[in-house]
């Protein structure tokens, strides 16, 4: 298909790689869905939801690094793709924090730099560990990753007691 061709169906660059990134970016927020309904620290759950979102982020990989690499791109309209995108799953991990801090189950004075920075864990990881890999990552590799990111998470949510 020729470049015209594409610009009869998308208006412009950014409508083209948002219909690309849509299933991927779907199926990266369905994986965090469950463990952000409830209001418990569960390091089972965490770990389940963690490991789904890095077999989500494998799968995609190749998509989701370029959506990971528009934010360092000046060019209007696309790094707002990856800050939207981004938001969207700080602002789900921080409802999920805040029902956890009504329940007394967490004591932060800031839940939004609490969830951009357990949000930051997930996706650093993800791309450095998965998007930037050589090879395709493996399934131990994915599990590897889900674990220590439960880790790490349900650390910073007990101060430091993980089971």
């Amino acid at each position: 298909m020729s470049p015209a061709g594409f610009y009869r169906h998308f208006p412009d660059k950014q409508a083209i790689l948002l219909a690309a990134l849509r299933e991927p970016l779907d199926a990266l927020l369905a994986a965090t869905g469950p463990l952000t309904e409830h209001a418990e620290i569960d390091i089972a759950s965490i770990r389940a939801r963690d490991t789904e979102f890095f077999a989500v982020y494998a799968a995609h990989r190749r998509v989701l690094r370029v959506l990971r690499e528009l934010g360092t791109v000046r060019e209007e309209g696309l790094e707002d793709i990856w800050l939207t995108t981004r938001q969207e799953f700080v602002d789900r991990i921080a409802s999920w924090l805040r029902r956890l801090r009504r329940a007394g189950r967490l004591h932060t004075a800031d839940v939004g730099v609490l969830a951009d920075a357990l949000g930051g864990v997930l996706d650093q990881l993800a791309y450095t560990r998965l998007g930037l890999a050589r090879s395709e990552p493996t399934p131990t590799q994915v599990e590897i990753l889900g674990r220590v990111s439960a880790e790490i998470w349900v650390g910073a949510l007990t101060g430091g007691a993980v089971d």
